[in-house]
């Protein structure tokens, strides 16, 4: 028979979770997300006092603004020629006394030890150069060559490597840096830069190659075969090729083997894409047959198109490298020479190879016959361009010999006017992202000696355009004359690319067809400007898992040549777009102490230190980051040390001490400083409500004019972006909501948290706002993950049942809200977790009923076409409830971005239609009928940079570089301070209130993994135990827990030993209680829901330093649920919640 205690012990929670969660809606939680947004983050404050503020209008038109743009551009590249014209001149007038021997005048590069560089990305020596040498140098440069370089860099740091590469192999470049641990393996004649250089047409470049039977025979270099031999010369001559050359490439034995796609029907431009294409196809060669000299000119006179306009052969040089190892077996050559190049107007030069012991002297003679086109003739003026042969007796200098090609055509350039290069990634650093070199051929009585060169980061030479911000829709972008993307907001910015890009055409990423006259204009250098209405592209976060918003905008197009280059810049300007400027000289603006730089280490003010979790920080003044955006110039703050005395001419500035900024090179926006004055009103709110602190984790605002505030203050790392970060892009795209981004670890220490954001408005003096407003600020706040999902608990009793699970996701689908995100873990996997991962058949149910819908765009980096989804529900439709018949309902929450399901447990399995649930959108390929986030490959002919599918897209955003980086434990300098906010950890007694401030975590495995008993479990401060289970050589308090909860054994459960009637009655009557206190409890829910600020107003304070903190008097009983037990168990079960409303006892 049951006992009257178990009955009771089993209707308890029963009788709690009487609500029907049919009529569950998303109403409470967009109240409760309101009020932190009003008491928290502090957002409607502050759009008040920015409301209250006068602005003044931009008056600058498109055309204005590109002039300012071209005119700065045109400045820099004539001081980067003026400077490069001064080292050429120094080598031209010192080169007869260059030295023929090693002088030891400089260091060998291969042996520099420098420091650390965080403008270079790598180790240097700035006070010297050093060099390379190829045998057998023969004219070394002088001391005088790097006095020049020295001056140079001292005049204009803005440079970066300057160099000199002799047409003899030798090598000079300042600073020095060891950039090889090879000191003879740097020719400098076989790089692009050079081969671009020396050349005065773009090239157009086919190779054959002898890859019969004979080849398999050993070379006399270092006993490799012929065929390796042959095929590591054709890679070289392929790295010598840059993107506007094209390339061709035959492989000949008794028939000619050419690659697939079009690869083997027409040039390619020589890519990275198409260089790896051609290198790979190398790797397929065997040897095999016998040398058909015929088979293989005749292949590679096809890749020439006979019916190429007269004007394009004239501005390209035409080559054919045939290389041969072999006895010819086929036909006469000379026949198809004769026959192909005369009907291309004798345009292709023929230079000639062979190397081995499998050619005899007769076949020699007819690969130097072949050079001359010797049966050619010249019709109607179309003169024969002459090549030349080389037999190769020692065989380790085929690759030199054949990548020096360029110099046995007659295209060397000695004139005056510096070639720009593509853009490139450094090979020296490929931190420092894309590189450009400005470069000049140095010439000596008439014929060229070397090429010198300067290089400069691309991101600082396009500074102004990659860091335009005139308002959301706004942009700028810059071509060079054959309408390749040099910048363009749709691809990376500069210093993120790490590997060689494919160049872009500007077609691919403006598409409308009123774009088409204007980029034709462009192209041929003039200026205009031109209004029609263009699709433009908004980033929602991430790109591979959120994808993007497609909206149309009407825009002024202003476009304008750069003056002394072939490049275009153009100014898009979205109708009503323009920001304003908060006016300067307005009393409203606080001006003394609002700024404190967030280098702590270097700020001279006195201020109380303290820990925030594991970061060194005080409470005493929000900190103000200044990112590169709000510079003049960005690359002079980025890449240099900042010293103390820079941080104090900051702080007299931005603290109104003085009008003028001391240093120009770090001279600040003007707009900055008014920015910061007008953001200081968060501080003052966050600071007037600290009791918040208890709660949150980090309270902070981005600006758009460049700035981070945060609070408490802490130190962020410099290349900080925070237009970079998801939390600023899914705010802008989503303006006007109340913004969650799903649960994360945080980089700055504080464990598993989830963010809530709001945007603020340009001011308006009516007060009156719209989504077609200009975002100035997004404020945000972190809440611990524990936290905010006990906060929704709380909202919704309901949930906690066996019947049905809850969970929260976003509109792209991300839950932000899950019960099995509670799991004990070293370091818990639950950042962008998807629905379609976790809970399948809800996914595809959803898409069946439109709820749901897939859309996808084209990254054009990768070649791939990202899916994504999106939810359809707006926030002011009505629930969608199908628990009867599909087994689900989802709620939107209003005035957010987040939605509420439930899952009927009876009623829907996990499903299968998301098979690779943890693989990366970028690594997972899409299938047939799944509801994953996936890629497909897009059919694309590199050959003509075009995609084939005949689909159109939209093109995606830029993806985001990877700057999730933790930041460094700090742990020296906090180890003797007190915590900032000491939430008094030890002194929680039970897991609900552990959790109910930021910084505490409740212990539920010791450090090996072994789970505590529940009455030996524990609360302490997050760093012993994050995620539930204690860190190694941290201790806790938890195996005292159970002597103290002993004490109390004796008021355990009240044993009723009665029966019959009697105990009839009590059940009755407990039964009633319970009742009545539930009605009571939810009507108190419904009319003041007090999880915010069940602290402050429920419980007894301890008071330090004027902040309130929990006394481990006041505990209330634990609420176990779902989401708030810390357990080993995945599977989302939990317990009804016990009523917490009875009064504490002091």
């Amino acid at each position: 028979m049951l006992s009257y205690p178990i009955l009771i012990a089993f209707l308890l929670p029963c009788l709690s979770n009487a609500q029907d969660v049919s009529q569950l809606t998303g109403q409470k939680f967009s109240d409760e997300l309101e009020r932190m947004d009003i008491n928290g983050i502090g957002a409607p404050n502050l759009q008040n006092y920015y409301d209250s503020l006068i602005y003044d209008k931009q008056t600058d038109t498109g055309t204005d603004i590109v002039i300012k743009m071209t005119d700065n551009l045109a400045q820099m590249f004539q001081t980067m020629t003026n400077q490069l014209r001064n080292v050429k001149d120094a080598i031209e007038q010192e080169y007869d006394d260059f030295s023929t021997t090693v002088q030891n005048i400089f260091p060998q590069c291969c042996k520099i030890k420098g420091t650390y560089s965080p403008k270079f990305r790598t180790e240097v020596s700035e006070t010297r150069a050093c060099i390379s040498q190829s045998p057998p140098p023969n004219h070394f440069p002088n001391k005088k060559i790097e006095d020049v370089m020295k001056s140079n860099y001292q005049n204009n740091p803005n440079l970066l490597w300057q160099y000199f590469g002799g047409s003899d192999g030798t090598f000079l470049v300042f600073p020095a840096h060891r950039f090889s641990d090879n000191c003879f393996s740097y020719d400098p004649r076989l790089r692009q830069y050079y081969v671009a250089t020396a050349a005065n047409k773009p090239k157009d470049v086919v190779v054959a190659v002898d890859v019969s039977g004979v080849t398999a025979t050993r070379s006399n270099y270092n006993s490799k075969t012929l065929l390796i031999v042959a095929r590591e010369a054709v890679q070289y001559v392929i790295d010598t090729l840059n993107p506007n050359d094209r390339i061709g490439l035959v492989a000949f034995n008794d028939k000619a083997k050419r690659p697939l796609s079009c690869h083997g029907t027409q040039l390619a431009k020589a890519t990275t894409s198409n260089k790896k294409i051609l290198q790979d196809f190398t790797k397929t060669w065997t040897s095999e047959g016998n040398s058909n000299y015929s088979a293989g000119i005749e292949a590679a006179f096809s890749y020439f198109v006979s019916s190429e306009a007269e004007p394009q052969r004239n501005t390209r040089e035409s080559v054919i490298l045939f290389l041969a190892a072999g006895d010819n077996s086929g036909e006469d050559p000379l026949d198809v020479i004769k026959d192909e190049n005369e009907a291309r107007n004798n345009s292709v030069t023929i230079l000639t190879y062979s190397f081995g012991i499998g050619i005899s002297s007769s076949w020699r003679e007819l690969l130097t016959n072949m050079s001359k086109q010797v049966k050619n003739d010249n019709p109607y003026g179309h003169k024969i361009k002459e090549g030349t042969y080389t037999h190769m007796v020692n065989h380790s200098l085929l690759h030199s010999k054949m990548s020096s090609y360029y110099k046995d055509l007659s295209i060397t350039n000695l004139g005056d006017e510096p070639v720009f290069s593509v853009p490139y990634v450094d090979e020296r650093s490929a931190k420092t992202g894309l590189i450009s070199s400005l470069c000049l051929p140095v010439d000596k009585l008439g014929g060229l000696v070397g090429v010198t060169c300067t290089d400069i980061l691309l991101d600082e030479l396009l500074s102004d355009i990659t860091n335009f911000k005139q308002g959301e829709l706004s942009y700028a972008f810059m071509i060079d004359g054959q309408g390749r993307v040099m910048v363009h907001y749709l691809q990376p910015t500069p210093n993120a690319i790490t590997i060689n890009p494919d160049p872009i055409d500007i077609y691919t990423l403006e598409t409308s067809p009123e774009a088409k006259p204007m980029i034709e204009s462009m192209k041929r250098g003039e200026n205009g400007t031109k209004t029609f209405k263009h699709l433009r592209t908004i980033s929602r976060g991430i790109l591979e898992y959120e994808g993007i918003e497609a909206r149309e905008v009407e825009a002024e197009y202003s476009w304008r040549k750069v003056p002394g280059t072939n490049f275009s810049l153009c100014v898009v300007l979205g109708k009503n777009d323009q920001q304003s400027r908060l006016n300067q000289n307005q009393e409203l603006l606080v001006k003394k102490g609002v700024f404190y730089y967030h280098r702590l280490d270097l700020n001279t003010k006195p201020t109380q230190k303290c820990r925030e979790y594991q970061r060194y920080s005080t409470i005493e003044h929000s900190m103000v980051m200044l990112s590169p955006h709000a510079f003049v110039k960005p690359y002079e703050y980025l890449y240099r040390n900042e010293t103390h005395a820079e941080v104090v001419a900051y702080s007299r500035y931005l603290n109104d001490e003085t009008e003028f900024q001391a240093n120009e090179n770090l001279k600040l926006k003007e707009n900055v400083k008014t920015s910061i004055q007008a953001t200081y009103k968060a501080e003052e709110f966050w600071k007037q409500n600290q009791d918040q602190s208890q709660f949150v984790v980090w309270r902070y605002l981005g600006t758009r004019d460049g700035h981070v505030r945060v609070y408490p203050a802490v130190e962020i790392s410099k290349d900080y972006d925070h237009f970079m970060r998801p939390w600023w892009r899914r705010t802008v795209a989503q303006k006007g909501k109340f913004v969650v981004v799903s649960p994360y670890l945080d980089n700055w220490g504080a464990g598993l948290i989830v963010t809530q954001c709001k945007a603020v408005y340009e001011g308006r003096s009516y007060g009156s706002h719209s989504k077609a407003d200009i975002v100035d600020v997004v404020q945000c706040i972190d809440y611990p993950y524990p936290y905010f999902s006990r906060m929704f608990l709380n909202t919704y009793p309901e949930c906690n049942s066996d019947e049905y699970r809850c969970m929260v996701i976003d509109i792209s689908g991300f839950l932000v809200i899950y019960p099995s995100f509670s799991v004990v873990a070293d370091e818990p996997d639950i950042e962008l977790k998807h629905l379609g991962m976790m809970e399948r058949n809800i996914m595809q149910e959803l898409l069946n009923e439109k709820i749901i819908e897939k859309e996808s765009c084209l990254d054009i980096e990768t070649k791939k076409q990202f899916f994504s989804y999106r939810v359809l529900l707006s926030d002011l439709d009505e629930p969608v409830n199908k628990l009867l018949t599909k087994g689900y309902k989802i709620s939107p929450v209003p005035k957010s971005n987040i939605y509420i399901i439930i899952k009927r447990k009876d009623r829907l399995s996990p499903g299968t239609c998301c098979p690779f649930s943890n693989i990366s959108p970028l690594e997972n390929t899409c299938s047939g009928t799944d509801c994953c986030l996936c890629h497909k490959i897009v059919p694309y002919d590199s050959c003509q940079e075009k995609t084939t599918s005949g689909q159109p897209y939209h093109i995606c955003s830029a993806r985001l570089p990877d700057s999730n980086v933790r930041v460094d434990r700090e742990l020296d300098k906090i180890k003797s301070l007190s915590p900032c906010f000491d939430g008094q950890c030890d002194a929680r007694k039970n897991e609900q209130n552990c959790y109910k401030v930021a910084g505490c975590s409740w212990c539920v495995q010791d450090n090996v993994g072994i789970e505590y008993t529940p009455d030996n479990q524990c609360c302490n401060i997050f760093e012993t135990c994050p995620f539930g289970k204690v860190e190694d050589q941290k201790q806790t308090s938890c195996l005292k827990m159970k002597m103290e909860t002993s004490k109390n054994s004796s008021s355990e459960v009240l044993i009723v030993a009665t029966s019959g009637v009697a105990g009839g009655v009590v059940i009755i009557l407990i039964i009633v209680l319970i009742t009545v206190k539930y009605r009571n409890r939810t009507q108190r829910q419904n009319e003041n829901p007090d999880y915010l600020t069940a602290v402050s107003e429920n419980v007894v304070y301890s008071r330090t330093n004027e902040i309130q903190y929990l006394s481990g008097e006041a505990e209330k009983p634990s609420q176990m649920n779902q989401y708030s037990s810390m357990s080993t168990s995945s599977d989302g079960s939990g317990n009804c919640p016990v009523d917490n409303t009875q009064k504490v006892q002091t």
